[in-house]
């Protein structure tokens, strides 16, 4: 059922020429259609998402920015339940979904037929470091374990629901939610996996004489990536933005949310045309 659109809050990239002068057209043009709007500058820049609360409720979030800033906003505002929707101004823009030269149509369709959702699966996380939580957070794209900066392969143990899955020597190892399959997952020969399902991939990075192949696991278990040796250093990056050091005996534990993110609905065929035209699918000769 699709949901009439009555405000919308604007999120623009932070310091970025294009996003403020698109961001004022967008308004103008929203407000002379009887729309509400809002304008947030601040929120994408912020070094860590945190909880944000309004004074108003708002029907749509509109992103101006690339993934990054996508990426940013959802975990912020993931929270609210109100559906977000990309226009891309990025190189790849993946995750935003209206090309910045076709915002007027896709608006548009909209405001005409007002707004359906869909839900995506995010992960959230706690590192464990001798019995204790030292960080815990979200990630809406993937959790990545990897080596520091000696060019030296880190050892990690990976368990799902308690269950031993491998003991794995590598560069590193990638979790991705469905959202994320089509970033760096993709790029180490993970599987991409529809943004609608409720699984979660693991993939090694560079495997040493180890046959554990990319899994999909089930979106609703618990699975546990500890450290067994940590010489050159080991490094935990979520979504690709912020980080932190990991030791010798360190756990990152990771589930589901519990929150799901809630984004305007692209359908199949946009999905598949988004594929064909970022070269996830090549397609041969008939």
């Amino acid at each position: 059922m699709a949901n009439a659109i009555t405000s919308v809050l604007i999120v623009l990239k932070t310091n970025h020429e294009l996003a403020e002068g698109l961001g004022a057209e967008i308004e103008t043009w929203l407000c002379s259609r009887g729309i509400n709007v809002c304008m947030d500058r601040e929120l994408a820049g912020r070094a860590q998402a945190a909880d944000v609360d309004y004074d108003c409720e708002f029907d749509l979030i509109l992103v101006l920015g690339g993934d990054g800033t996508y990426i940013n906003v959802a975990r912020a505002l993931l929270h609210t339940g109100v559906p977000l929707l990309g226009v891309n101004l990025g190189k790849v823009g993946f995750l935003a979904d209206i090309p910045v030269d076709r915002w007027r149509e896709r608006l548009e369709a909209i405001l005409e037929q007002g707004v359906s959702t869909e839900r995506r699966l995010v992960m959230s996380f706690e590192v464990r470091r001798e019995g204790q939580t030292v960080r815990r957070g979200l990630a809406v794209n993937d959790l990545v374990v990897s080596r520091g900066q000696m060019a030296r392969l880190v050892q990690l143990a990976v368990s799902c629901e308690g269950a031993h899955v491998s003991n794995l020597r590598a560069d590193g190892v990638i979790i991705a939610t469905p959202i994320g399959s089509t970033a760096y997952t993709v790029s180490a020969g993970g599987p991409i996996t529809h943004p609608s399902l409720r699984a979660f991939t693991l993939t090694p990075i560079c495997p040493f004489l180890n046959d554990l192949r990319p899994l999909v696991l089930p979106g609703d278990c618990e699975f546990t990536v500890r450290v067994t040796q940590a010489v050159g250093g080991v490094f935990l990056t979520e979504d690709g933005q912020s980080g932190m050091d990991l030791f010798c005996g360190d756990e990152i534990v990771i589930r589901p949310s519990g929150t799901d993110l809630i984004v305007a609905s692209v359908g199949f065929e946009e999905y598949f045309h988004k594929l064909r035209s970022k070269g996830f699918i090549i397609e041969g000769g008939g």
